[in-house]
C-alpha cells in the first residue's frame, strides 16, 4: 500500500512539474509555419506589457504565442510582411489570431481580416508580465 501511495505521489508531482514548467505548453513551436487570421488595430497607447504601441507590434493570444516573442509574418501585402514583437493581447484575440498595430485607423479598417503564415522566430523562456 505504501509503495502505491509513493508512486501516486511521484506521478502527481511529475505531472505538476510537467505542466508548470511549460513542458505541456500549447504554444506553437519556433521555426514552423502556422496559418493565422490577421487583423489590424490602431487605438491605444500602451500594450499589455506596459510599452508604448508602435509599428511592428502585434497582439496575440499568450496561450498560443507568449508575450515578448518575435514572429515573422508572410503572405500579406509587402508593408505588412516581416518581423513583429508580441507585446499586446486583446479580448477578441484568441487562438490563432493576431492583431497588427498600424498608426492610421483608415488603414486598419482597410486591412480587414486576412490569412497569414506566421513563424515564431524567438520565444522568451520567461515572458514579461502583463498588466
Amino acid at each position: 500500500m505504501r509503495r502505491a501511495a509513493s508512486i501516486s505521489a511521484t506521478a502527481v508531482l511529475t505531472v505538476f512539474a510537467w505542466v508548470t514548467q511549460g513542458w505541456a505548453s500549447p504554444h506553437i513551436p519556433p521555426g514552423k509555419p502556422h496559418t493565422f487570421v490577421a487583423t489590424a488595430y490602431c487605438r491605444g497607447r500602451l500594450t499589455t506589457t506596459g510599452t508604448r504601441v508602435a509599428p511592428r507590434t502585434i497582439a496575440a493570444d499568450p496561450a498560443v504565442i507568449p508575450l515578448g516573442s518575435i514572429v515573422r509574418i508572410q503572405g500579406l501585402d509587402a508593408p505588412y510582411n516581416g518581423q513583429y514583437t508580441v507585446l499586446d493581447t486583446g479580448s477578441k484575440i484568441r487562438g490563432r489570431r493576431v492583431d497588427l498595430y498600424v498608426r492610421n485607423c483608415k488603414e486598419a479598417t482597410k486591412f480587414g481580416r486576412r490569412f497569414a503564415r506566421l513563424f515564431v522566430v524567438w520565444r522568451p523562456r520567461h515572458p514579461p508580465p502583463g498588466r
